[in-house]
């Protein structure tokens, strides 16, 4: 299946900047990813898997083990290869990204597609291997002993966030002009954009939270509902879900009740500098906030 650059236009302009940002990155690399060929054995899916998008616009996926990789007994029968190409296995792809927060298990968005693997053959992945042309990520599995390779293409891919479920063009996330975009906090930024916000103050995060559902800081309040029997550790505390160039996603628990809430910055960040610098301005305008209120 090829990209219809259509779909690009028709789905880009209602789709949050967050949203498309977030996409971005579970698209190259980020959150777990996991495959099932469902018109094969459905028990052979593939549980540990790297995923990444190379510098032509492929995304591109390397796992250990046979599994959405049928290797025909004979090659007179049911070849895998036909007229030099390679036959497709159908399948089903989904990412899932949680909070990096060692402390609680909360997810944080899940990407999801049906679309079709060309499983690479064993010189065109050492070849790619020689060349370092796979990210980084994909190249560390790829030069594992079982290892195969794959190029996945599909039409459109499902994005579940505090938005809710978007759908979004396929090109729109690894073709010519996502790869113009830029993505952050990248796979080696993740942990450190993580900690910029995890090691405020308790009361600071509850304090940016609170304004932006006072509607005193700009940001949005998302889904919100019942803990149920919360535990005296997540009772009244404020949990960084996530951190994006657009802005930081927090769960709020208070009175028994978990909301999401998104507290953007006044600009797109690229840097863990500029991430810095948006932090604190968030934590200054909430302190300004609860000046104000007292």
């Amino acid at each position: 299946m090829s990209p219809s650059s259509s779909n690009s236009h028709d789905l880009e302009p209602t789709v949050s900047d967050q949203s498309l940002s977030v996409a971005r990155r579970l698209m190259r690399g980020q959150g777990r990813a996991s495959m099932l060929a469902y018109r094969m054995d459905p028990a052979q899916s593939v549980q540990s898997m790297a995923h990444g998008v190379d510098a032509k616009g492929r995304f591109l996926v390397s796992w250990i083990g046979n599994a959405c990789c049928p290797v025909p007994e004979s090659a007179e029968v049911n070849p895998v290869r036909t007229g030099g190409q390679p036959e497709p296995v159908p399948v089903r792809l989904e990412i899932l990204r949680q909070s990096p927060d060692p402390m609680t298990r909360i997810a944080a968005a899940s990407l999801h597609l049906l679309g079709s693997l060309y499983v690479l053959s064993d010189d065109e992945r050492i070849d790619l291997l020689a060349e370092r042309a796979l990210p980084t990520m994909v190249g560390d599995v790829a030069g594992m002993r079982g290892a195969h390779v794959g190029v996945l293409v599909s039409d459109r891919v499902l994005l579940h966030d505090c938005y809710g479920v978007t759908p979004l063009s396929f090109d729109a996330l690894v073709g010519e002009s996502a790869d113009a975009a830029p993505v952050f906090p990248t796979m080696a930024d993740d942990l450190e954009a993580f900690e910029c916000v995890a090691c405020l103050a308790e009361p600071t995060l509850r304090h940016v939270c609170d304004s932006v559902m006072c509607g005193l800081l700009r940001g949005r309040v998302h889904s919100t509902k019942a803990v149920v029997n919360p535990c005296p550790a997540v009772a009244d505390k404020v949990f960084c879900v996530d951190v994006d160039q657009t802005g930081i996603l927090f769960m709020r628990v208070l009175n028994g009740r978990a909301t999401s809430v998104v507290a953007d910055f006044s600009r797109n960040v690229h840097s863990l500098e500029g991430l810095d610098a948006e932090v604190s301005a968030l934590v200054e305008s909430s302190t300004l906030v609860d000046d104000y209120r007292v």
